[in-house]
């Protein structure tokens, strides 16, 4: 460790500049041990995503599995902005029953961009509260 006169200050400003750091240090202490909040934040989305959002499992996204088809790729697109847009990482819970809806939160569409209506899930999401 240099001494004060080392550093080119004198001792009461190397303590102040201890000081100073020591409090520096333990705010950041205090405020990475201080309780978190959290607030939920719900979205509605197609209810054949939520294998997708929760496992990772995209099997399910493309039903027909028709060879040189991209159905599949869309709706993992779609689903992955989804997450994106929300910007919250994925979904901690869903809604047990989903229900039909034209106008979804987010939703998918069809080739040519209209809303396709489906069985929706109501996702919840986590955002932080800053004190």
């Amino acid at each position: 460790m240099k001494t004060a006169k080392e550093l080119g200050l004198s001792e009461a400003e190397l303590a102040t500049q201890v000081a100073l750091s020591e409090g520096i240090v333990n705010e950041l202490i205090a405020e990475e041990r201080a309780p978190k909040r959290f607030e939920e934040v719900t979205y509605t989305a197609p209810a054949h995503w939520a294998s997708y959002l929760f496992n990772g499992d995209a099997s399910g996204l493309d039903y027909y599995n028709t060879p040189g088809d991209d159905a599949g790729d869309r709706e993992i697109a779609a689903a992955d902005a989804f997450i994106e847009s929300v910007g919250l990482g994925g979904p901690v819970d869903c809604s047990e029953e989903s229900e039909f809806r034209w106008r979804p939160d987010y939703c998918a569409r069809d080739r040519d961009g209209r809303n396709l209506g489906g069985d929706c899930l109501t996702y919840t999401f986590l955002r932080e509260v800053k004190p």
